[in-house]
């Protein structure tokens, strides 16, 4: 004879089951939902950090650092702003673009592209950078990035950077005036 549940046994069951998966909902929703956020957040993080290690290469082989107004992409004065390096013959310019950074080389006498363009993607990050100038000259950059995104309707900032680049510094030999 073949013996089945009874309605009692499979409600017990179902209840347990249930207590079992609601126990459970906050790690298997970390492993479906977050991780693979915080993931993303990450290779944000890293496009950053690989762009500042550029930019930092190309500040300290700068011989002055200004701010770079793009007029020709919208017609409109600062609509395009960014960061322009002068070098020898050539000069480089960074725009911080929503969810990119832009890298163009363009020649220092007609501000025409020279070269590729190098592009950082980063999805959902604040960069912000101030150029500090002492007697109207740009010496230093000061460049704050993280990570913002908004979560259950709450902005949260994950993984701050702060870091100050000084021009120059290594297109002299250390002690050289």
């Amino acid at each position: 004879m073949k013996r089945a549940f009874s309605i009692t046994e499979m409600v017990v069951v179902c209840s347990l089951v249930t207590a079992v998966l609601a126990i459970h909902a906050g790690p298997f929703r970390e492993l479906a939902v977050e991780m693979p956020r915080m993931h993303r957040d990450f290779q944000s993080n890293v496009s950053l950090h690989d762009m500042l290690r550029q930019l930092r290469k190309d500040v300290e082989r700068s011989t002055s650092l200004s701010v770079y107004a793009d007029d020709r992409a919208s017609g409109q004065s600062g609509a395009g702003d960014g960061l322009r390096m002068d070098m020898d013959g050539a000069a480089i310019v960074y725009e911080f673009a929503e969810e990119q950074i832009i890298r163009t080389v363009i020649d220092s006498d007609t501000d025409l592209p020279v070269g590729e363009e190098e592009t950082w993607l980063a999805p959902h990050a604040l960069i912000e950078w101030q150029l500090w100038r002492r007697e109207g000259q740009g010496y230093a950059v000061e460049v704050a990035t993280a990570i913002r995104r908004e979560v259950l309707g709450v902005w949260e900032t994950k993984l701050r950077n702060s870091h100050v680049f000084f021009a120059g510094m290594t297109a002299k030999p250390w002690g050289e005036e």
